[in-house]
């Protein structure tokens, strides 16, 4: 697989097909999210992924994970449905705890304490359950739309951060022939 010009885009419609996407279900959805990050990165990274050296996918695992591997010649940057779930939960209690304060539907609003105790709650699911969970409370569909907003652009920020290793060489070739194919804690710093 080393050398195979395709492999990006293969394995990452492999993991598709083995774990299909939650969320980006149609090319227009992936292209809004995946397209859009590349469009704010670098001129090489277009031209990269134009060629199909960089290949991003949604992959409908519900663990909270975006990463980027070494596929061949490639990239492949694999966003998990469970980190998509993650951000959203998260926005979601950080923007009910919005009064409504200025418009005239009024909501019923978290307090900051109440916003820190659901994100808590996130986690604490994930560490006993291994699932990136959503929680149900009441939200105004204003408070849902901006949680949308907070989610696209944190998925966007990860796809950059991703992007970022492929571009400051963090996957070299040899590391991928020595199996290694993440980049590891001392790139993340």
């Amino acid at each position: 697989d080393l050398f195979i010009g395709d492999a990006p885009s293969r394995h990452i419609a492999e993991r598709q097909r083995k774990f299909p996407p939650v969320y980006q279900k149609t090319a227009t959805a992936r292209e809004s999210l995946f397209g859009v990050a590349l469009d704010l990165s670098t001129s090489a990274l277009r031209a990269l992924a134009a060629r199909g050296v960089i290949a991003c996918g949604e992959i409908g695992e519900l663990t909270p994970s975006t990463y980027v591997t070494r596929r061949g010649r490639g990239y492949a940057v694999e966003m998990h449905s469970g980190q998509m779930r993650l951000l959203y939960s998260a926005a979601r209690a950080m923007t009910a705890s919005d009064s409504g304060q200025f418009r005239d539907h009024k909501s019923a609003a978290l307090s900051l304490s109440d916003v820190a105790g659901q994100i808590a709650d996130l986690f604490r699911n994930y560490e006993r359950d291994g699932l990136a969970t959503v929680q149900m409370f009441a939200a105004t569909s204003f408070q849902r739309g901006w949680a949308e907003t907070i989610t696209v652009a944190a998925e966007r920020f990860l796809l950059l951060h991703e992007l970022a290793h492929i571009h400051n060489g963090d996957l070299a070739l040899w590391r991928s022939i020595l199996d290694i194919d993440r980049a590891g804690p001392e790139v993340e710093r």
